[in-house]
Formats: C-alpha cells, sequence, structure tokens
C-alpha cells in the first residue's frame, strides 16, 4: 500500500552542496539515454534481454517492462540461492522469497567483508543468525583497494532447472525502491547430458573455444569465474560441481567479468578478465558501418589518473573495437552522470547520490574532471543549462528522470539501432576493469565484477535473424508447406507475406496448389465416408483408380492428401540442419518437457508465452498472425510436452543436401513461377562442385534434378556398414581399451562419418518418378541389426503383407524378418518403438469430426496387433510365444499441477495480462 509507507524528508540544499551547481557552461545533454534522431527510416526492433527495475514512486505508465526482486525470488519453486554483492541486507533480502517456502530455501550470501573487526561483517553475520537455512562466503580479496562488487544470483529449483541473473543493484532496499537499476535474466536451464566421465570438468568446458555468444561459452566463463574463488580455500565448489550439470544453450549472450589479480593479457587458453575479455569478446560482434558513439552510464567515477591515458588507451580502446574494426571509424563517447542538482531533484534526495563523487578534493581530481568534462552528458532531459532539445527530435521520454540511476551501462549506438549492448556492475575504474602492467604483459584487477554484453542478431528470433542476413545481402530462400485451408490453420499465406515483406532479399514458395475443384472432390468423397468405416478392410477392397481420386496424384492436379515434410536449412553451402523439428508454436520444449506453466504472482516466468503453450489434443494454433491470441487455457489445460530430433551437418553431404533443395526450388519455379508473378523470382544456378548426392540428371530436364537409384545395394552403399564404422570412429567402440581411447582420442576432430543422403519424392512434389529411399534405409538398417532398433516416432503405419493395402511399406515386414532370425538363433534382441498414445489432433474421439484421427489409430492398430496380418499377430503365427521379449511400445508420459491460486488473479489485475492466454483491456500472453 502505497500510502503507508514513509516517503523521504523535505530535501534541503546545504551549504557545502553550493560549490556543486551545474556551471555556467555545462556539457550538452545529447540524449537521455536513446540515440540522437536519425533520418527516418523502417523501424527494426529486437526485444530487449534487460528490463529495468520497478521504481515505487512512479505511476505504471513509468514501469512498464520492469521487473521486481519478489519477480525473481518470489517464485514457490526455488530450492537454493546463491546471492553475491556488494552490500546486503539479510531480512531484506528474505523477505522477498515466497512466504510459504522460504524458510526451506537454501540461501548462500557472498560477500567482500574479510576483516574480522569490519562493521558490515558484523553486522552480516548479525542479521545471519536469525536463519537457519542462510550461510556466508567471504570471498577472497587478494589485493588491498578491492572490493567484491559482482551483483548476481543463481537459482537452482525443484522442477530440476536453474537460471543466472546478473544486475546492478545492491541487496538493499534503496536500490530496489526508487533508484533505476537493470536486470539481466537467463531462461530457465534445464539439466543437460553429464560431462564425459573420462575427461576433467575444465577440459570439457575449454572446447567452448571463442564461440562468443554461445550459451556453452557462457557456461565455461562462468565456472571460471566462480571456480577463482577458491584459489585460497573451498569457497564455492558446492555451486559449480551443481552448476556444471545444467545446459547452457539457450543462452545467447557473452559473460564479461573481473576477478582481482594478475593476469596475461594475451593468454587465449584462460578466460580474460577485465578490459582485456571485453576487447577479445567485441573482436566477435559485427557493427553498422559509418559514424557511431559509445554512451556509458555509470554510478560512480573512481580515481583515473591525471590524465586521461588509462581511459584512452585501456578502456576506450577496449570498446571501441569490433568485427572487421580495421575498416570501422572510432566511436565517439559519451558518459552519462549525475550532477550534484540532479540528486537533490530525484525520488529520494541526496540519499540517492552515495556513489556520486563531484567534489574536487586533489589537484589530481581536478585534471581528472578537466578530460571527463568533455565528454559528460546529463541523466536528466531537464537539466538546468543544459542545451535545448531540438523540436524536429523525436524524443520518447520513459518519465523516469526522477528515478536516480544506479544502473551501469555501455552500449554502442550505430546510424541506424545499438550495435551491442552491455549491462555490468562495473563502474568507471581501473579496480574494476584493470590496469594494465605493459611491461609484464599483465592486467591487475582489484575487484569482482560481472557484467552481460548482448547484440542484436544474437537475441533476434528467427523472423529477425533472417532479415539480419538479407540485410547483410544474404539471398534467403524458403520453401514452405502450402496447406489445405479447409483441414489445417497453418496459415503459409501469413509466412509467406510476413517473410518476404521484411526485405526483398526473401522470397518463399508456397507448394503445392490445391486446385478449386479439389474442396468439391472432398466434398462428393466425404459422402461416402460418412456410410461406411475407413479401415484397412474396407479401403483394400477399393479399385486402385478410387483410391487414386481419393488420394489424388500428380496427372490429376488434386493433391488433398500429402504433404511437404522435410524440415531443411542450409546455410553458405557450408552447413546445414536436418531434422523433426518445425518452425511453429509448440515445438520449443525442455528435456523435461514440463505440461504446466501457470506462475501465481509471477507472469514473467511464463516459459512457453502465447500460442507457444500447446496441446494440440485439446486445441491446437490458429490466427497464427496473433501469436498471443491462445485459445487454450493455461489455469484449466495442460500443454502437451515435444521431444524431437534434429541434426547440425557439415562436410560433403551438405553439397548434396543443396543440390536436393535446389532441385526442389527449380522444380517449383517451373512449374508455378514461370507464368505467376513474372520477373519476383528465379531459378537457383549452383556453381559446379563434385556432386555427393548419388543421382544423376536425366536428359531433357534442364537441370530439374534427377532420381535415386533404387536398387538397395547402389542406392545405400552398404549403409548400415558404414554408417557404424563412421560412428564408431566418434563414439568408440565399447571393446577398446582406455589406452585405445586416449590414443584415438586427439585425432578424432579430422574424422568424418560416412553418410548417405536419401529422400522421399514423387511426380507432384518434384517431378520425378517415385523415390522411397528412406523406406528402403529404414529396412536396410533393421536387417542387418545386431543387437536393438530404437524406433521414435509420430505415427506408426507399416504392413508385414499386400494384404494390408493401400498400406504398401513393408518396414513392419522387415521387423519381423529380424526377430524371426533372434528367435530361431536364440540371440538377445529387442525392438523398442515410442510413438504418441493418441495423434495429436485436437477433439473427442467419439466425435463426428474425429474421423481422420480414428482412422489414422485404426491403421496403427492393424499395423501393431490387430487385424490378423499385424506384426505381433504375424510373430504369434511364426511360433513366438513371448513377443514381449523382442517388440514393445511405448509412450512418453508426465505429470504436474497447474499452480492457479488468489495471487494469480492479483498479478494479472495489476498487470493487465491474462496467465489463461485470453487477454483484458491491455495484452495476453
Amino acid at each position: 500500500d502505497l500510502s503507508t509507507m514513509e516517503r523521504p524528508s523535505k530535501r534541503l540544499r546545504v551549504t557545502e552542496d553550493v560549490t556543486d551547481d551545474p556551471p555556467a557552461q555545462p556539457s550538452s545533454l545529447h540524449r537521455a539515454i536513446s540515440p540522437p534522431a536519425r533520418k527516418k527510416s523502417k523501424a527494426t526492433t529486437t526485444p530487449s534481454p534487460f528490463q529495468l527495475t520497478h521504481i515505487r514512486d512512479l505511476p505504471d505508465s513509468s514501469n512498464a517492462d520492469t521487473v521486481t526482486l519478489k519477480d525473481l525470488l518470489g517464485d514457490p519453486l526455488i530450492s537454493e540461492c546463491w546471492e553475491f554483492n556488494f552490500l546486503h541486507d539479510i531480512p531484506f533480502l528474505m523477505s522477498h522469497f515466497d512466504k510459504d517456502t522460504r524458510d526451506l530455501v537454501k540461501v548462500h550470501v557472498v560477500h567482500g567483508f574479510w576483516k574480522r573487526e569490519d562493521g558490515n561483517r558484523m553486522a552480516l553475520q548479525e542479521e545471519a543468525a536469525a536463519w537457519k537455512n542462510l550461510e556466508l562466503h567471504n570471498a577472497p580479496m587478494p589485493e588491498m583497494f578491492g572490493t567484491h562488487h559482482t551483483k548476481m544470483m543463481i537459482l537452482f529449483r525443484y522442477d530440476d532447472t536453474a537460471q543466472v541473473i546478473i544486475h546492478t543493484a545492491n541487496m538493499i532496499a534503496k536500490d530496489w525502491t526508487n533508484m533505476t537499476n537493470g536486470v539481466w535474466r537467463s531462461p530457465l536451464l534445464p539439466l543437460g547430458p553429464q560431462p564425459d566421465s573420462g575427461k576433467p570438468e575444465a577440459e570439457e568446458e575449454s572446447e567452448a573455444d571463442e564461440d562468443f555468444g554461445s550459451g556453452r561459452k557462457f557456461k565455461s566463463d562462468l565456472l571460471s569465474y566462480l571456480r577463482a574463488y577458491d584459489a585460497q580455500k573451498i569457497t564455492l565448489r558446492p555451486l559449480t560441481e551443481q552448476l556444471v550439470k545444467y545446459d547452457f544453450a539457450g543462452i545467447r549472450a557473452v559473460f564479461i567479468a573481473s576477478v582481482p589479480g594478475r593476469h596475461a593479457i594475451h593468454d587465449t587458453s584462460q578466460t580474460a578478465w577485465g578490459w582485456p575479455a571485453l576487447k577479445r569478446a567485441l573482436r566477435c560482434v559485427p557493427v553498422q558501418a559509418g559514424k557511431s558513439e559509445v554512451v556509458v552510464q555509470i554510478s560512480s567515477i573512481a580515481t583515473l589518473g591525471g590524465t586521461d591515458s588509462w581511459l584512452q588507451k585501456c578502456l576506450f580502446d577496449s570498446l571501441s573495437l569490433s568485427k572487421g574494426s580495421s575498416i570501422s571509424p572510432r566511436p565517439a563517447f559519451r558518459v552519462v552522470f549525475l550532477t550534484a542538482d540532479e540528486i537533490r531533484r530525484s525520488l529520494d534526495g541526496y540519499a540517492s547520490g552515495g556513489s556520486i563523487h563531484t567534489k574536487i578534493a586533489s589537484p589530481q581530481q581536478a585534471k581528472q574532471l578537466a578530460y571527463l568534462k568533455p565528454i559528460f552528458c546529463h541523466w536528466a532531459n531537464d537539466a538546468p543549462g543544459g542545451k535545448e532539445i531540438s523540436k524536429d527530435t523525436s524524443l520518447q521520454d520513459a518519465g523516469r528522470q526522477r528515478a536516480a540511476p544506479h544502473i551501469k551501462t555501455y552500449i554502442r549506438y550505430g546510424t541506424q539501432s545499438i550495435d551491442w549492448a552491455l549491462l555490468t556492475s562495473a563502474n568507471l575504474s581501473k579496480q574494476a576493469w584493470g590496469e594494465a602492467a605493459s611491461a609484464a604483459q599483465e592486467v591487475r584487477i582489484a575487484s569482482w565484477e560481472a557484467g552481460v554484453l548482448v547484440w542484436p542478431s544474437l537475441v533476434a528470433g528467427t523472423d529477425e535473424a533472417i532479415m539480419a542476413a538479407a540485410e547483410r545481402g544474404v539471398k534467403v530462400s524458403i520453401i514452405v508447406y502450402r496447406e489445405v485451408e479447409a483441414a489445417l490453420t497453418l496459415n503459409s499465406a501469413h509466412t509467406r507475406k510476413h517473410l518476404e515483406g521484411l526485405h526483398p532479399n526473401i522470397s518463399v514458395f508456397r507448394h503445392p496448389d490445391h486446385v478449386p475443384t479439389g474442396y468439391d472432390i472432398q466434398k462428393e468423397f466425404g459422402q461416402s465416408f460418412s456410410n461406411m468405416t475407413l479401415n484397412t478392410a474396407t479401403l483394400s477392397k477399393v479399385s486402385g483408380d478410387a483410391l487414386k481420386a481419393i488420394y489424388g496424384t500428380a496427372t490429376d492436379g488434386v493433391v488433398l492428401f500429402w504433404a511437404h515434410h522435410e524440415k531443411l536449412c542450409l546455410i553458405d553451402r557450408k552447413v546445414a540442419f536436418m531434422g523433426g523439428l518445425d518452425l511453429c508454436f509448440g515445438r520449443w520444449d525442455t528435456n523435461s518437457h514440463p505440461i504446466a506453466d501457470s506462475h501465481p504472482g509471477n507472469l514473467d516466468a511464463i516459459v512457453f508465452p502465447g500460442q507457444d503453450y500447446n496441446n494440440a489434443r485439446v486445441y491446437d494454433f490458429a490466427d497464427v498472425g496473433n501469436w498471443n491470441q491462445n485459445k487454450l487455457d493455461r489455469t484449466k489445460s495442460s500443454r502437451m510436452g515435444w521431444s524431437d530430433v534434429s541434426l547440425s551437418l557439415n562436410g560433403p553431404v551438405v553439397e548434396s543436401l543443396t543440390e536436393h533443395f535446389t532441385d526442389r526450388w527449380n522444380f517449383i519455379f517451373d512449374e508455378k513461377y514461370t507464368h505467376k508473378n513474372p520477373g519476383k523470382y528465379e531459378r537457383i544456378e549452383l556453381k559446379p562442385r563434385h556432386s555427393h548426392l548419388g543421382f544423376h540428371r536425366r536428359s531433357g530436364e534442364h537441370g530439374r534434378g534427377g532420381f535415386l537409384k533404387q536398387d538397395p545395394s547402389q542406392l545405400l552403399g552398404g549403409l548400415s556398414g558404414r554408417f557404424s564404422k563412421g560412428v564408431n570412429k566418434l563414439m568408440h567402440d565399447d571393446s577398446s581399451s582406455d589406452e585405445e581411447k586416449s590414443s584415438e582420442r586427439p585425432h578424432r576432430e579430422n574424422e568424418l562419418a560416412n553418410i548417405q543422403l536419401t529422400r522421399s519424392c514423387t511426380k507432384w512434389s518434384a517431378g520425378h518418378a517415385t523415390e522411397h529411399s528412406i523406406a528402403n534405409a529404414y529396412i536396410d538398417a533393421i536387417t542387418n541389426a545386431r543387437h536393438f532398433v530404437y524406433i521414435e516416432n509420430q505415427f506408426f503405419i507399416t504392413a508385414t503383407c499386400d494384404e494390408q493395402r493401400p498400406v504398401s511399406n513393408k518396414i513392419g515386414r522387415a521387423m519381423v524378418d529380424r526377430i524371426l532370425r533372434a528367435h530361431e538363433a536364440g540371440e538377445n534382441f529387442k525392438i523398442i518403438v515410442i510413438m504418441p498414445a493418441v495423434p495429436a489432433f485436437a477433439g473427442d474421439l467419439k466425435a463426428d469430426d474425429a474421423l481422420g484421427t480414428r482412422a489414422i489409430m485404426e491403421f496403427q492398430y492393424k499395423s501393431i496387433s490387430q487385424g490378423g496380418y499385424s506384426i505381433l499377430e504375424t510373430l504369434q503365427k511364426e511360433g513366438v510365444e513371448d513377443v514381449g521379449r523382442y517388440i514393445r511400445f511405448y509412450n512418453l508420459r508426465s505429470y504436474d499441477r497447474i499452480n492457479v491460486s488468489s495471487t494469480m488473479k492479483e498479478a494479472e489485475k495489476q498487470s493487465g495480462v491474462r496467465c489463461s492466454g485470453g487477454k483484458t483491456d491491455s495484452l495476453a500472453i
């Protein structure tokens, strides 16, 4: 209740403050935080990975997208918290954990008060004594004038996830009430694969190399930072032993930190600290061409020296670097720093300015102020004496100029937008960033600091990443399946319109076209379907011509019951991503597959926003142009977990995949776009390279593609043996001795797996005679399996004989034959099949509109255990009594609780956001 909170006493100017008035000719305010006005152009926005802290005494309009300490710590699922800071208020910290679980959270406070008689240390010990679940840890402080200035929290949760939070606020009430601070939060990090037991942990992380911006590199640097606390005694080992188990792949940022001590500047085998770390990271960050500015926002300036040598040659030189910086001009520098008058006029008055040093106490400080004045800018856009802002300037005023800044940011602005942004605990000081000892090629750092560096392309969404590539001159070609609109809600027309609207370098093909008469045909056969059971028995009696009419063929121009299903991404003919993962709502998931995502009192903790909270069995996504309009109520319905697999490939196989994509693109172009939208699109012409695809061009096709030979021995090229040989080279045979594994390990990066590309296509999809080399590969792999077969699939429809028509693939026959061989030979052999219990289509299975779902399930049961010709029945007929010894079918299952309480209703009312997925007067998630 704001009415009961004490406001600060009336703010008075005292005699000693008079000398701190703004000078007659102050430095001008070029901006509050935003860059100056530019030429108007199409706006390009990327959601910020940073949030400002909530200001108690400002209206809601000035607190948009802000975060409170309760938001960060109030989730009852938090089981353990490690809190790093300079100043601590233990009762204040503990009050922000959930009231029902705060006595159960294991809390660790890391501080830098090393003197036993230090009043801060004694106060901490006294406050901590009241909490049995709180433990204090003293950071080593090898440098006399250093501080433990890092502001970070690491949280572990009961749902087996972890989170890293880096911010700029001390853990005291003042900093979290009426002062501007910044917060960066990682996504919830799931448990990952356990480290290789044959490698030390340090070696595992060192493989991150210089992949700045990746989660793996972030994890490596963070663990190196935390292990530095254990230099003199074991301090944080329990933390690092936990954290190493988590998967950081979801993080897209660079960890920039400082560790006290002397460190080699040019040793790339170790994590860099201070300004050398910044220098090394920024060399990998692309920036815009032309003029730029770096705007520094800090809350304190230490003694920097009588000249600007350190500021210019160490810090500013580091901040000037970029990818290809040899052709980029050095940016201008501006430092936003409070004046005494701005402190006086802030919400908390002079209480906000404990770290603001503007008095001149020595000749050296006078010299320092002299070289800083030309780059100083005001914090408040209404500062007395500041330059009048041009009427042509488009000023976005957040109304926060009275919330005194304790935030520390370093941001580079290009001609159109931000190039990169750093949120950190480090102020403008040698102690924080390090002082170079040039003779020894070392940097000497006194303080502990931590920060996060990001740039737009690093945190952009998929469409933003595509647009960024197009703006760099990359030609982007996309093929999407054109759905039957009466049956599916994919809205590929929206996909094409949105993506092509981003940039002229982006081209989108939709395929196949469904002729208008197709709907009439569908309607006509729908009347027949209503009078018959759609099963294998009835369809086996239907004539071949009737089946063609039902399913559609390339010759009659009707393709209603076939779809493009491949997922492929090719980059520069060097890297390929291939697998089963769609780029759509409901597919992103963690490896714990949570099925509830309701967070009373903390809507920011939502992991699956909008339509990404998906359960296709209840209500699949619709109106995809409005991602936030979700008709699935997360307070009443669970989500559906999604398990999927994808591969990243490089090497010769990428050239094969490139030829395959080109083959499809040019086929669609020739079929559809030679007359439709002439001149808008063009064929892809590949420069000749050695092909590894294994298909040849047929005369007269003019490069429209070829076909894979159907002879299994030629098609697969000994797939089982070749693939197994390649995998064994990479993973090592179980029979190898430790010595053999050790001797092989250094050469792993030079060895390649042999890979044969297979595909499915036919006349309507690619203009070729039917190719079924994927089915051939399945059969070949199953036939030659030695110990087991593991299958994951969304559907399981196959045949063991011709009587199961219209299903014609004989993968089921291969499974039966392999099990019979194992049974006759007395071998231990197992086939494991993972599939959904029910196909992922919405609706009650008993309802009339669930005909298609029931038909799929019937085909699946006829494949597995019913109808007389199924896999299990065939095995029993052949004398296998205990079929469960050789083959079993499983579903993935999970459980959770939907956490709904009165707290949620209060949070919804305050935020204007409904957790259910609908919308209030403001917006919906």
